[in-house]
């Protein structure tokens, strides 16, 4: 009877100790992001492949991309979000397809691959850079009760309403009337 006790209890624990073997067994390989750097309101591809390392079959495994702001899925060529099953040795490569929100402003952004299998995940993460355009805007104060002749000061505001960082902008006035009191280096 012991026997039987013990040979269910070690049955009972290999059993356990399986997924946790096949979890590390699979390892997620970023294979591109294309293009770097992608513009806001353009798309994005990611390519991941999935391998097995190891002798045994695996299954039950599952994977999703996590996605935050400024990224959404547009589509993949597979899901593996409901299971994927990978022989010994075997790969599968699968490919996403994810658009940049336009309003997205211009720097390094994370995506999130996650892999599970039961109780145990891992995340790999992948960067992706953005690089917007700046648009410029000049506006003023509102003048008034001015007559042809007459010195004012009008102050300038120059706003980026873009989505790239803009470096060293001078404003110039082609007038040879204005005078520019301070440096017109931004």
């Amino acid at each position: 009877m012991k026997t039987k006790t013990l040979f269910v209890a070690l049955l009972l624990g290999m059993i356990l100790i399986l997924p946790a073997v096949n979890a590390e067994a699979v390892k997620v390989v970023i294979n591109d992001v294309t293009p770097q750097p992608v513009e806001p309101g353009n798309d994005l591809t990611l390519r991941v492949t999935y391998s097995n390392v190891d002798k045994d079959f695996i299954k039950n495994i599952s994977s999703y991309i996590d996605l935050r702001y400024p990224f959404s899925l547009k589509t993949s060529t597979e899901s593996y979000e409901n299971g994927l099953e990978l022989c010994a040795y075997c790969s599968r490569t699968n490919t996403f397809f994810i658009h940049v929100d336009s309003a997205a402003k211009s720097g390094t952004y994370p995506i999130f691959i996650r892999t599970r299998e039961l109780d145990s995940e891992s995340v790999r993460t992948v960067s992706a850079t953005i690089r917007g355009k700046p648009n410029f805007v000049l506006s003023s104060e509102v003048l008034s009760n001015i007559t042809p002749g007459d010195i004012f000061n009008m102050n300038l505001q120059l706003r980026n309403i873009g989505t790239g960082i803009g470096n060293q902008v001078k404003v110039v006035s082609k007038s040879s009337d204005f005078i520019s009191l301070g440096s017109s280096v931004i």
